[in-house]
């Protein structure tokens, strides 16, 4: 391989192509350097810069959009979630308005009371109270459909 002074001029003739400027004008490697030249260069430098500063601002607005753009599709994401939420609670709650006081009526039924009606030999009072627990029913329901629920 050699030193490395023995091969920088060996790969000189090589490189000559590639050391050109914008224009073209740099073909010997060996030729000094001018001051025109070092001014072109640097003005295409001063070019790209203000190129890849105006792409960096434009980039930075496309992203700062996008940002907002994805919280407030996550604020709507959150909204309907909570919506529903909302909704699930309130058909358990009706549910439950409904259950609670149809177990209350079953529960007196079990216990060892005088019930309305138990020394009847029909059972008049037994589908009155059947009745009126289903007209309970029916009521919560419209109700509900009343509030929007169900």
């Amino acid at each position: 391989m050699g030193t490395k002074d023995a091969r920088v001029p060996s790969t000189r003739p090589s490189t000559a192509d590639l050391s050109t400027g914008a224009g073209g004008a740099r073909v010997d490697a060996e030729a000094p350097v001018t001051a025109q030249e070092v001014s072109h260069y640097l003005s295409d430098v001063y070019d790209h810069l203000v190129s890849l500063s105006g792409s960096s601002s434009h980039c930075d607005m496309v992203l700062s959009r996008a940002h907002s753009n994805y919280l407030a599709r996550i604020s709507l994401g959150l909204g309907e979630s909570t919506v529903e939420t909302n909704m699930f609670a309130s058909r358990w709650t009706v549910i439950g308005a409904i259950l609670v006081p149809l177990n209350v009526v079953t529960g007196l039924w079990g216990m060892n009371v005088k019930v309305p009606g138990g020394d009847r030999e029909d059972l008049r009072d037994f589908f009155l109270i059947l009745g009126g627990c289903m007209a309970f029913v029916v009521a919560v329901i419209v109700w509900a459909k009343y509030k929007k629920i169900f």
